[in-house]
């Protein structure tokens, strides 16, 4: 121990206060006495001006964070992190919660090694092991887990800095989407109609249309309700569903006469979709098709208004004068 040999020849205590040389190698340590206890760290340097320098790092370091918590080991901190999760969907806790098992399981001495002695390079080496051969996606949602983790025991003073405030998220490789033409749109729809075997084809059918013909993502789509409709109006009012921001969208015409089907005989506050998941109808209908249909609802997402009124419009049965009129810059 450091502080067992600081009075025999192997050690040197400079003139600055708290810090030492170790005679074998030249190497400074520092020895800081902070909230009641004795803090020791190798500086890592044998030259005197970088010790000093790294010594009075060292020192603001701990003054910023809370002597009581020195020792918290990164299991601790999160089965903390963990106890945030309350307002998460369930499947994104249990994704959560299942980078915690693993890194519980995989990070030698997690339980009892103090967080402050993580360094950045233990970070980035786990990572390397456990996800170094995974997709982008995969890796990312594993690092958001170390790095909150990590940043609130920087919140909380357990520990000044982040080990892994420098990583960075990889990028994910862009999709290739295959944008069906109206013909084949139609024919996906009326595929899904013909299911005999689909007891919810019919509705799987009229969600799929919908979502196409509105230009309205999935999860937009799943949430309205008959007060969200103003048929006289012709408008549709919806959320953007992660961020929960108003917005609204024309009934179009070629999506009108299905609307006003959906919306007949509902109550007020009544979804539009009683059956809004279409995997299952869709599933059935890509067997033995290879023109890229599979792709529909990954296809019609949210666009600027004049561009989503432009798009939407060439997709109507009708002649050229249903097209509606652009008045702004796409």
């Amino acid at each position: 121990m450091l502080s067992d040999m600081i009075s025999n020849d192997v050690w040197t205590k400079s003139k600055t206060a708290c810090l030492y040389r170790y005679n074998p190698n030249g190497q400074y340590f520092a020895r800081v006495r902070f909230g009641g206890k004795l803090h020791r760290k190798k500086l890592g340097t044998d030259d005197y001006q970088l010790a000093r320098r790294k010594l009075a790092d060292f020192r603001r370091d701990l003054g910023r964070t809370d002597g009581r918590a020195s020792n918290t080991s990164f299991g601790t901190a999160l089965d903390k992190y963990a106890r945030t999760f309350g307002g998460l969907s369930p499947s994104s806790q249990k994704d959560k919660r299942a980078v915690i098992g693993k890194l519980k399981a995989t990070w030698f001495g997690i339980d009892t090694l103090p967080l402050r002695t993580i360094k950045p390079s233990d970070v980035s080496a786990w990572l390397s092991r456990h996800c170094g051969n995974k997709g982008a996606s995969y890796h990312n949602s594993v690092l958001t887990v170390i790095r909150d983790a990590f940043d609130l025991a920087v919140k909380d003073r357990i520990i000044a800095d982040s080990p892994a405030a420098h990583l960075k998220y990889r990028r994910r490789a862009a999709p290739i989407r295959l944008t069906p033409t109206f013909d084949q749109f139609k024919q996906i729809v009326a595929n899904v109609r013909a299911q005999t075997q689909n007891r919810e084809a019919e509705q799987s059918a009229d969600f799929i249309d919908f979502i196409g013909l509105a230009g309205l993502g999935q999860a937009e789509a799943r949430a309205l309700t008959r007060a969200d409709v103003d048929l006289d109006a012709g408008r549709i009012i919806t959320y953007r569903h992660k961020t929960r921001q108003g917005f609204v969208i024309p009934v179009f015409p070629q999506v009108r006469a299905l609307v006003e089907k959906l919306c007949s005989g509902k109550a007020h506050h009544e979804r539009l979709f009683k059956h809004d998941d279409a995997a299952k109808a869709l599933s059935n209908e890509w067997q033995g098709h290879r023109d890229g249909g599979k792709l529909i609802l990954n296809t019609y997402s949210h666009v600027r208004r004049p561009h989503s009124e432009r798009m939407a419009a060439l997709m109507t049965d009708g002649e050229p004068e249903n097209v509606i009129p652009i008045t702004a810059q796409a």
